[in-house]
């Protein structure tokens, strides 16, 4: 919302994905965090959807309980907070078939498991965190890069 007024931008004239990529387009090389940050500061100050009339852009959310977002918060909180930088694997799956089974959650573990795996596996390719294999127990660890 914040680019749409200060560009002076219709909401009904662009499309989330353009936005998006003209958010990015407009951002500073390598100063991408500060930008965003410099924008919701801009945004909090300056706009409201009743003081600019563009409504809340794109799709409201998918609830969070149970989600990925959830569980990928979860992980890093949990090796950054709780574990002294590292978790294994299997304690990690175990937590969240519990969390499935408290929910009345249909899932089976072997999904709950897979789910874990994939979420992992992409915070390591992000450089969030980092998988190594523990020969001693054949589990994996999941600790900071």
């Amino acid at each position: 919302r914040v680019i749409m007024y200060h560009f002076n931008i219709d909401s009904g004239s662009i499309s989330d994905r353009q936005l998006r990529a003209l958010s990015l387009e407009i951002a500073p090389v390598n100063k991408t965090r500060d930008w965003f940050g410099a924008l919701m500061d801009y945004g909090a100050l300056k706009q409201t959807a009743r003081k600019t009339g563009i409504p809340k852009a794109g799709a409201s959310q998918s609830a969070f309980e149970g989600s990925d977002r959830q569980i990928r918060g979860w992980i890093v909180k949990q090796v950054l907070t709780k574990c002294r930088g590292t978790i294994r694997l299997r304690d990690v799956q175990k937590y969240w078939d519990g969390k499935e089974n408290d929910r009345g959650g249909a899932n089976s573990s072997a999904l709950i498991h897979a789910r874990i795996w994939n979420i992992v596996s992409k915070l390591e390719s992000e450089g969030v965190l980092e998988l190594v294999l523990d020969p001693d127990d054949d589990d994996h660890q999941i600790r900071l890069p």
